[in-house]
């Protein structure tokens, strides 16, 4: 993936397999990230930033309706899904065994039936891949309208 660079770890406390996922990514040497449900804070002061100033590789454990958003909002810096496992709560994929999975170029599962199979938690991968940057409007498109 990022050839052993820590990653970003994105952690809903409010998950009952958070506690578990978070102590592996601390071990391994990855940065986590947690959060009480709602993502928007985390996204202004720390992944958007982040995104904006490069490469960025991500993993997530988190419900289906934060992956939906970051997902939406990260593919403005290029990234996009490479992995997306949808699960019971009450489980989760161990986060050495995400990491090892290799990752495919091809489209992922349309998220529709993934989410479907996810009770209450998704793990997930995002990560930007280069030359994929999507074009930003300029800040002047902006300051036009206000």
């Amino acid at each position: 993936m990022q050839g052993g660079a820590p990653l970003l770890v994105l952690i809903d406390r409010n998950l009952a397999t958070s506690a578990a996922l978070a102590a592996e990514a601390v071990t391994a040497g990855h940065r986590v990230l947690d959060f009480a449900s709602d993502v928007a804070s985390l996204w202004m002061n720390e992944l958007e930033p982040r995104l904006r100033a490069g490469p960025l590789a991500m993993i997530g454990h988190t419900s289906a309706a934060t992956l939906f958003c970051v997902e939406l909002l990260a593919r403005d810096y290029g990234a996009r899904a490479l992995q997306r496992i949808g699960h019971p709560a009450a489980t989760a994929p161990a986060l050495a065994a995400l990491l090892a999975t290799p990752t495919s170029t091809a489209p992922l599962e349309p998220f529709e039936p993934v989410m479907a199979r996810a009770t209450t938690a998704v793990t997930w991968l995002v990560a930007t891949s280069h030359g994929s940057r999507a074009p930003l409007a300029p800040a002047t498109h902006f300051a036009r309208r206000s």
